[in-house]
C-alpha cells in the first residue's frame, strides 16, 4: 500500500481543521444550555482522550498494549476524528521525536510558523521507515486504506439520523483538533503568557495549556519528551493526567497490558 497522502488529502484535512473551530464557536453560542454543553464536553473528552491513549501512547510510543477489541474501538473513533489515518499520524509524530526541535522536526515552532503547525501539519510527508510495525498490522492497514470511505459513511449516517448531529460532530472535532495541535505549536518554545513551568530551551510544561488540556494530560509536554516511553505524563502530584488513569483502569480489568513500568 502507498503510505504517502494524495495531493487532495491534506487540503481536505486542512480545510476541516480551519473551518471546524468556527463551527465549534457557533455551535456553543447557539446551544448554550447545561445539557447541551455537558454532552458536548463528554463527547469532546472521549475524542481527545482516544487520540492520546491510542494514537499517542499506544501506537506511537508503545507504552501499553490494548487488546484487539480495544484497538478496533480506538481505530474506529480515530478514523472519524478527521485528523488523518493512524499510520500517517504515527509516522509524523515518531519523526518529531527523533528530530525534536531541529530543522528536520515536522512541527517545530523554531523552524515553522505556529499557524502552519496549528492548521497545516497534514502536508508533512508520511515516511514508511517510521511505521514499519504498523504496516504489518492488518487492522491499521485496513483503516488506513479505507479511511475516506469510513469518513463518508460516518457523515452519511449522522446526516441521515439528523443533520444537526453532523454539525455537532464538526463542532466537537473543531475543539479536539485545536487542542491537539496547540500542544505541538505551543508546547515547544512556549510563549511566556502561557506560563511555562519546568521549561527548557526545547519542550516545556505550561500552566495555561495544562488547564486547557486538563482532560488529556498532554500539556505536561516536557515530561513526555524526557520520558516518551512512559504511559504517564504527570510526574508530580499536581500534574493531573486522566489518560494515564484510563490506561491503568484498562490494564486493571485485563483488557490491556503495559509495555513499560506501571
Amino acid at each position: 500500500m502507498k503510505l504517502s497522502r494524495t495531493k487532495i488529502d491534506p487540503i481536505i484535512l486542512a480545510i476541516i481543521g480551519i473551518l471546524s473551530p468556527i463551527v465549534t464557536v457557533w455551535w456553543i453560542a447557539t446551544n448554550f444550555n447545561f445539557y447541551s454543553i455537558l454532552v458536548f464536553c463528554i463527547i469532546a473528552w472521549l475524542v481527545g482522550i482516544n487520540t492520546t491513549i491510542f494514537a499517542h501512547r499506544a501506537w506511537t510510543h508503545k507504552s501499553w498494549n490494548p487488546n484487539k477489541y480495544l484497538t478496533l474501538f480506538g481505530l474506529s473513533l480515530f478514523s472519524v476524528s478527521m485528523i488523518g489515518n493512524s499510520i500517517g499520524w504515527v509516522s509524523i509524530h515518531r519523526e518529531h521525536h527523533r528530530y525534536s526541535d531541529t530543522e528536520k522536526d515536522p512541527h517545530s515552532p523554531n523552524f515553522k510558523s505556529r499557524l502552519w503547525i496549528q492548521f497545516f501539519p497534514y502536508f508533512n510527508k508520511v515516511k514508511v521507515q517510521y511505521v514499519l510495525d504498523l504496516t504489518r498490522d492488518s487492522f491499521h492497514m485496513w483503516f488506513a486504506k479505507n479511511y475516506w470511505y469510513i469518513m463518508i459513511v460516518w457523515m452519511i449516517v449522522l446526516t441521515a439520523i439528523n443533520p444537526s448531529i453532523l454539525v455537532f460532530w464538526f463542532a466537537v472535532i473543531g475543539l479536539s483538533s485545536m487542542k491537539m495541535h496547540s500542544i505541538n505549536s505551543l508546547g515547544h518554545n512556549t510563549p511566556k503568557w502561557l506560563l511555562p513551568i519546568n521549561a527548557s530551551d526545547k519542550s516545556c510544561n505550561s500552566v495555561i495549556l495544562a488547564l486547557i488540556n486538563l482532560n488529556s494530560g498532554e500539556a505536561w509536554h516536557r515530561n513526555h519528551h524526557e520520558d516518551p516511553m512512559n504511559y504517564c505524563f504527570g510526574k508530580r502530584w499536581y500534574e493531573i493526567d486522566p489518560a494515564a488513569w484510563m490506561i491503568r483502569l484498562l490494564v486493571m480489568i485485563n483488557i490491556a497490558t503495559f509495555n513499560t513500568r506501571d
